[in-house]
């Protein structure tokens, strides 16, 4: 008995594609009669859009230059960039927004900042002034947007946050604001 397999694509009631793998084999009855069997293949494709889709967000992720963070609806790191993993100095999955990126205000170090309590309540922040105490007692300057995500029923499902890492500009404002004092002095 020879047998034929072809991928092919049915159409039910409606007019909506199925994808189908379909076998066809002769019985070897003297009637010539054939068996056919059609497998439904609508999960299986399901499951390679989801995996092709998690590639995507994972390549434009890693590609991005500032870091970028998306949290789960409790707060929760779910995908951070490289650039994400180098300012948080450690993989920061799963992990607490707020752990793994302590953000301060600039002015007052001991005030953390709520970008990500404000996002997941619905409320969008952009362009903030940020900064994130490092280990070794040196702090890293930062820009800070975080707006909440949502479904497609508009629900809030998470949020994701961008930081730009501005610490060689600050540092160079910092040094003009000096030598221009300096120059005021004398």
């Amino acid at each position: 008995a020879t047998t034929e397999i072809y991928t092919l694509s049915l159409l039910d009631a409606l007019p909506i594609s199925v994808p189908a793998y379909v076998s066809m084999s002769r019985t070897g009855d003297a009637d010539g009669s054939l068996c056919l069997v059609a497998t439904d293949l609508t999960e299986q494709k399901r499951g390679e859009e989801i995996v092709a889709a998690e590639r995507l967000a994972t390549s434009i992720l890693d590609q991005a230059a500032e870091a970028v963070v998306v949290c789960d609806p409790r707060g929760h790191v779910v995908r951070a960039s490289q650039s994400a993993h180098r300012i948080a100095l450690r993989n920061p999955l799963l992990a607490r927004f707020e752990d793994a990126f302590p953000l301060r205000a600039p002015n007052d170090g001991s005030v953390p900042l709520p970008l990500v309590r404000a996002a997941l309540a619905g409320e969008s922040t952009t362009g903030v002034d940020v900064s994130l105490p490092r280990p070794q007692g040196e702090t890293l300057h930062l820009i800070a947007s975080a707006a909440p995500l949502t479904n497609a029923g508009r629900e809030i499902v998470g949020c994701v946050v961008s930081l730009v890492d501005i610490t060689q500009r600050k540092r160079a404002e910092d040094a003009v604001s000096l030598l221009s004092r300096a120059g005021a002095a004398l």
